[in-house]
Parts: structure tokens; sequence; C-alpha cells
């Protein structure tokens, strides 16, 4: 499933290490020098590049690409994990921009030593996101593109949190699964969702990052709110009739009892990329609908 899997990546990324960078020195080449046939390789690196306006220039991206729509006809060169090399290299990419984690630390050593262009990223937190934005902005030749994204994501997450500063913060249960139940502890960027929307992740600290949890520890938490991500391929009106249907056990929890059970989009809030904003934002509209004028 999609959305288990884009858990995974987060797991990934937050265990592999500190931000690995290795943008072009100097100012970067002018648009008209820029890489021509660049390939991604994760969902969140094709948003930022798309988010340049460089849709056109992208040759191949990995699956789970699926935004802009645009990019969904792009040729598919592997997974996340298990990248087809020479699929790459026969794409004739001069730029090809990777993640720091193992599997594609590998890759991007091989691929140097055929002389093919790569930059590597860890994208674990927001500060990373928007250092990533600048370098590929400035990698691509789209420096003044890329300042625009950034300030832009600062100032909506900047709205986002004055609306809810003085709000009561509603303990929020985020679960990733349900068979068996797990849920998002807080050294994660689920977490930093959470906090940024005005809320309180309703599980204490955990020795995993998305921890299997039982029923006393669900009834111990008390959430006033309980979150899902949308499953792949799964109607959102449907997913949520399933988790009123499945939460009904736990009837003693505050958010079983006001039906306060929320299904969002996983694109928004399972990887740390350009829209992880406006994920922040769908989070908050559902936490203080009050606040921003929406039904609750």
């Amino acid at each position: 499933m999609r959305w288990l899997i884009l858990m995974l990546l987060v797991v990934t990324w937050w265990a592999a290490g500190p931000a690995v960078f290795s943008p072009t020195q100097g100012p970067g080449p002018s648009e008209s020098h820029a890489p021509q046939r660049i390939i991604t390789l994760a969902p969140n690196l094709t948003e930022i590049v798309c988010g340049l306006g460089l849709t056109d220039q992208v040759v191949a991206v990995t699956q789970f690409s699926e935004f802009p729509e645009a990019v969904r006809s792009k040729p598919k060169v592997g997974s996340f994990w298990q990248l087809n090399l020479e699929a790459i290299v026969g794409k004739q990419p001069d730029l090809v921009l990777a993640l720091g984690f193992q599997q594609q630390r590998d890759l991007a050593r091989r691929l140097r030593r055929m002389h093919v262009p790569v930059e590597t990223f860890n994208i674990e937190d927001f500060n990373d996101l928007l250092g990533a934005i600048g370098a590929i902005g400035k990698i691509t030749g789209r420096p003044a593109q890329a300042t625009g994204m950034v300030e832009s994501l600062q100032r909506d997450l900047a709205e986002v949190q004055a609306t809810v500063r003085l709000a009561p913060r509603p303990r929020v249960l985020w679960s990733i699964q349900r068979e068996p139940l797990r849920v998002a502890g807080r050294k994660t960027f689920v977490n930093w969702i959470i906090e940024n929307a005005g809320g309180l992740n309703a599980i204490g600290p955990t020795l995993h990052q998305y921890p299997p949890v039982g029923a006393e520890q669900v009834l111990a938490c008390q959430p006033e709110v309980i979150v899902e991500q949308l499953m792949v391929q799964q109607d959102p009106h449907e997913q949520l009739k399933q988790a009123r249907a499945y939460w009904q056990r736990y009837n003693h929890l505050p958010a079983v009892q006001t039906q306060r059970i929320v299904v969002l989009n996983d694109d928004l809030v399972a990887r740390m990329g350009p829209r992880i904003v406006m994920g922040v934002r769908v989070t908050a509209e559902h936490l203080h609908p009050d606040l921003f004028g929406v039904a609750p």
C-alpha cells in the first residue's frame, strides 16, 4: 500500500544521517545553460523540480511520482529503493537528483563513475526542504523561482501558525495502519505537522518512530481527534465510513464519541515536499475548523 510505503520512506530519511548536499560551486548556470534532461529519484524531488517550472525537462521519475499530473506519463526508472541503473543511463540525463540514504547514495556513486552528474539530498525536516529547494534552484538555473517558492512556503506556514497559536491544542492520534494498529510517534515529521497545525500528539515518547500500539495504549492516550491517511485507490468517503466503523471498538475515546475522525490525502502529509505546508493547513482546518471558517 502506498501510504505505508511512504511512511517507510520517511523512516528511511530520518535514519539516513546528516543532510547530504553536493551543489554546484559558484553562482550556478544560467537558464540557457541549465540541465535539460533531469531525472528525479523521489516524489518530493519531482515536486520541487516541477514547482520550479521544469516539468518539460524531467525525462524520467520513480514510482509514486504522481504530482503534478504531467509527470504521471513520464518514464519510470524503478522504485524508491530498487532503481534501474541501465534505464537511468539510457535516458542520457545531464542531471540526476537523488536522496542521501544508502541505496541511492550507492547508485549515485556508480553514476558518477560513469560521468553522470548527480546531486544528493536528505530532506528530513522543513529546514532541509527549504535548503534543498534553494540548492536545486541554483543547480538548475532557477534561483529566483526557488527563492519565491521558499518564501511562499515560509509565509503560508507562518499564517497557519499564527492562526492556531492561541487555540487549545487537541490531542491527536495519527494512525498509519489499522491491522495491526500503528501510529506516528513524536520523533517523526508527522509530529511536526500535528504541532504546527495546532495539535498535540496523543502518543507519548516511544522507542520506535511509528510504533505498533495496543488497546490499552490507545485508551490511555484519550485522543480528541483521530487522523488516518487515505489508502491508495481508496475512495475517501468509503475509507471514512470504514474508519468510523473500526474505531467504534474504542467508544470511550473522546474522538469516537464526537466523531472527530479524519481521513487526509497522503500526498499532502506523507512526504516532505513543497505541498507539506498545504498538508499542515488541511490538518489545522480539521483540528480548528472554527478558526478557518470550515465545516467541522
